[in-house]
């Protein structure tokens, strides 16, 4: 979370599959003091095909929405099914109450030594302007 935006490059996971190898390299701005974040808890399918919080949130998510992408994925899918688990994790979120955790891989020490940290602190209020 730094005080400058920052413009990454990456590639989809997928892309190499035949299924996805439309998707091109994608650019993302990252905005002063914002940080990427991922619930992975929240977009992995569980046993019975759905996210655990879905079911037992009770949400509005979808199995049959989602495709068959010719392979073995525990990830949602589905635009629609996306939008219910992110729209209903980040918007729980309240500003100065809600914690946080950063976790990253650093390979700060040369080539094959990284280290991972990891910090946690509660969310901020970012000025409007700044997202």
């Amino acid at each position: 979370m730094s005080d400058f935006s920052y413009i990454r490059r990456f590639e989809h996971p997928y892309a190499s599959n035949g299924t996805h190898a439309h998707f091109r390299r994608t650019t993302y701005t990252h905005s002063p003091f914002s940080a990427a974040a991922v619930p992975f808890g929240w977009m992995m399918r569980g046993n019975e095909d759905l996210p655990d919080q879905a079911a037992r949130l009770s949400l509005g998510y979808r199995s049959e929405l989602e495709p068959d992408v010719g392979f073995d994925s525990i990830w949602v899918q589905d635009r629609r099914n996306q939008l219910v688990m992110l729209d209903t994790f980040f918007g729980a979120i309240e500003p100065e109450t809600s914690p946080y955790s950063i976790a990253s891989i650093s390979p700060r020490f040369g080539p094959g030594v990284s280290t991972t940290f990891s910090i946690s602190a509660r969310s901020a209020s970012v000025p409007s302007n700044c997202w």
